[in-house]
């Protein structure tokens, strides 16, 4: 696991790149990487903001700026390797391209370096305890190190980078896919709805050039989602990038190709599908043919991979989708519109209308709030806890289709601490261990949020109270158990560092639904919710039992 890095804890909260040269003293210079791009990958820390922080989708209007804004609120600069009057002077660095938005999200800056030799430099720091404050750069693990050059970034208006999980250099964006070969689809025949398929599927969407030979002229034709808005001669067509089938209109809406028009897919990529969430290290070579002085690596698993749906479940939604049409508008259409978000691993998804996060008001008019779990969550398996990526992932599939009017908030949920503690009495010729077992685990299932576990299958409600006696009725469908001889529930305190007293029913908000923060199960009248078990020490009065036992020879 990685550690995450946080920003406000440095003295200046700037981000420094230390550019390292492996060669001998002096064998090296910054002369052929003058003028070149520098592509810096930057992952921050995914951890998701807390409800009231969390903004509306697409972001809080009084915050959000545009992607040319915040990226020119960040500030590159490159060390010159020049000093004046004792502090160096750094040199502004040209910002080629920003996936990352301003260092506010994943992806890569490319940094145009300087073409002078006086631009580019490192200096010495001879007070070593002066580093890491005012304009000189941090101290290095290893001081044997060879820096060429620094690079930094810091915030226009003083703010911290933040929390971040990676930085690298020499860094690229890749997604799963495979090029495919030009390919001849077929000849026109004038007749509408024309389909024709391709060899490979699943296509990536936006990556097909399709051409139509026109009068011996071949024409580029656009793809589009649907045909209804098209005219008579608009060069459009539809693709079915699942089953790779390439649709094009009838002559009233879309143009149909005529009776020897050849149709030919320059090119496209095809691939996807869960097979491509490789975990960290597991990409170690560049596509064939590639130099064997490159070499390639993953640092982070890569993710957002999905399997096509199966035709069972595609079955299974069509009376929903018939209902809402691509629509969010009652309570049922988001919760199965998040569910379906593509490439996001949503669990489960609640819908809470008129719930505005940042307030606490269960009323307010225009205010639709979805909270949303993830399918898994190694880190927290008793609580999962989606991180920002996937907030953003549903709030993105959401905002295209609520109502203009409708204010939406995709937030992680808020998880209140429980313990419980469960006294049982075992019936004759059973293991006390293993029904002790099989007790605790009942109550975790079903105090659990996910599917299918729960009272009802569907996770532990939103905002149901969780009652002692209920529990009681789990507990007792263990096979194995005759009675209870007691059991205690309690909430964690304000504090979060202890149990307040135990009480039969604990009371949730509505947006709230219970982790089990501890639990115990003895054959004895239960002890307090909370409290630690120490093992018993042996009965010295008991005889130890002899098992005899086979030696095994070969």
């Amino acid at each position: 696991m990685r550690r995450i890095v946080d920003f406000h804890d440095a003295v200046d909260g700037m981000l420094w790149i230390g550019v390292i040269s492996e060669a001998a003293p002096g064998a090296f210079t910054v002369a052929p990487m003058l003028g070149k791009t520098i592509s810096v990958g930057f992952v921050p820390d995914e951890a998701p903001l807390s409800i009231e922080e969390t903004p509306p989708c697409p972001g809080d209007p009084a915050t959000l700026r545009s992607t040319s804004a915040q990226t020119q609120a960040v500030l590159w600069q490159v060390s010159t390797g020049v000093q004046h009057a004792g502090a160096p002077v750094y040199q502004r660095v040209a910002v080629a391209g920003d996936t990352t938005n301003g260092l506010t999200q994943q992806g890569v800056v490319q940094l145009q370096l300087p073409a002078k030799p006086s631009q580019l430099g490192s200096f010495d720091v001879p007070d070593p305890d002066r580093r890491g404050t005012a304009d000189l750069p941090p101290a290095l693990e290893d001081d044997r190190l060879q820096v060429l050059f620094w690079i930094r970034a810091s915030r226009r208006d003083a703010a911290s980078i933040g929390k971040v999980l990676w930085v690298g250099v020499n860094a690229v964006e890749a997604e799963q896919s495979v090029a495919a070969v030009p390919e001849f689809l077929g000849t026109g025949t004038a007749d509408a709805d024309q389909r024709y398929r391709l060899v490979q599927k699943p296509v990536i969407a936006g990556t097909l050039q399709l051409e139509v030979e026109e009068q011996g002229e071949w024409k580029r034709w656009q793809e589009v989602d649907s045909l209804v808005a098209a005219g008579e001669s608009d060069r459009e067509f539809v693709l079915d990038h699942e089953a790779g089938e390439v649709r094009f209109g009838n002559g009233v809406r879309g143009r149909a190709p005529q009776i020897g028009e050849r149709i030919r897919a320059l090119s496209y990529r095809y691939g996807g599908g869960a097979a491509g969430n490789a975990p960290a290290k597991a990409i170690t070579q560049l596509g064939a043919p590639a130099p064997p002085t490159l070499k390639a690596s993953n640092p982070l698993p890569a993710r957002g991979g999905a399997d096509s749906e199966t035709i069972a479940a595609a079955l299974e939604r069509v009376p929903g989708e018939l209902r809402r049409r691509d629509r969010a508008v009652t309570v049922g259409d988001f919760q199965e519109l998040a569910l379906a978000t593509p490439g996001a691993a949503v669990g489960r998804a609640d819908c809470l209308p008129r719930f505005d996060p940042r307030t606490k008001i269960l009323d307010a008019a225009g205010v639709v709030t979805v909270v949303v779990w993830p399918r898994e969550d190694r880190l927290h398996p008793d609580a999962p806890i989606p991180d920002r990526m996937l907030l953003r992932q549903v709030c993105a599939w959401l905002d295209a289709r609520r109502l203009v009017t409708t204010e939406l908030h995709v937030i992680k949920p808020t998880y209140r601490n429980i313990a419980v503690s469960v006294g049982v009495q075992v019936k004759p010729g059973f293991g006390v261990e293993a029904v002790n077992h099989w007790v605790e685990l009942v109550l975790r299932q079903y105090l659990a949020p996910l599917p299918p576990y729960g009272p009802d299958g569907g996770g532990w409600p939103l905002g149901r109270p969780v009652i002692g006696p209920e529990l009681e009725a789990a507990a007792l469908q263990v096979e194995g158990v005759d009675y209870l001889l007691g059991l205690q529930l309690a909430q964690a305190n304000a504090a979060g560092d202890g149990w307040e007293p135990p009480v039969r029913t604990v009371e949730l908000q509505p947006w709230e639904v219970p982790t089990l923060g501890t639990i115990t199960v003895v054959d004895t009248p239960p002890p307090a919710p909370g409290t630690e078990l120490t093992p018993q020490p042996p009965d010295p009065t008991r005889v130890p039992v002899l098992v005899p036992t086979i030696k095994e020879t070969c």
